[in-house]
This record gives C-alpha cells, sequence and structure tokens, in this order.
C-alpha cells in the first residue's frame, strides 16, 4: 500500500504549453521524490478530436474531454494547468 498523496491533474489545451506542463507533471514523482506524490493525468481537455485521442493513447490520461467545464468540475481533479492561448483565460 503507498502512503503516497496522490494528485488529480487535468490540463486545458494541449497545444505545446499543455504538453510542457504534462511531461512535467509525469516527471514530478522521480524530479521531486521528497513530496511523495503521485501524480495522475486524470483528464485534457482540447477540442481537437485528434488531440484528445493523443491525449489517451500517448499522453497517459484517463480521459479526454472538448469541454473545459467537465476539467473544472471533476471531483478527481485537484489541480489544473489552463495553457490555452492567453487571450482564452
Amino acid at each position: 500500500m503507498s502512503d503516497k498523496k496522490k494528485i488529480g491533474v487535468g490540463v486545458i489545451s494541449l497545444g505545446w504549453m499543455g504538453r510542457l506542463h504534462t511531461r512535467s507533471y509525469k516527471a514530478m514523482a522521480e524530479r521531486f521524490p521528497e513530496l511523495g506524490a503521485e501524480v495522475r493525468l486524470v483528464v485534457a481537455c482540447d477540442p481537437i478530436a485528434q488531440t484528445q485521442e493523443l491525449a489517451t493513447n500517448a499522453l497517459g490520461f484517463e480521459k479526454a474531454v472538448a469541454d473545459y467545464r467537465e476539467v473544472l468540475s471533476d471531483p478527481e481533479v485537484d489541480v489544473v494547468s489552463i495553457c490555452s492561448p492567453n487571450f482564452l483565460h
């Protein structure tokens, strides 16, 4: 049984910055083992269907959606990275 804190992650928009945030979350346990945290890629949001497929098939997200509100309302998500272009924040 793991006593690590599980952190559920949501990422909104999987362009360059969203993919960078995703890689950083995936590397967190290795880079900062003293935190005792385990990151779980819960949900990614992107309006492009092919990018949603990439999120689950290649990046490791449990699910992908097109509407950002699904990320914000997901009870499994503890932190959200908003990686959409600045004018959409």
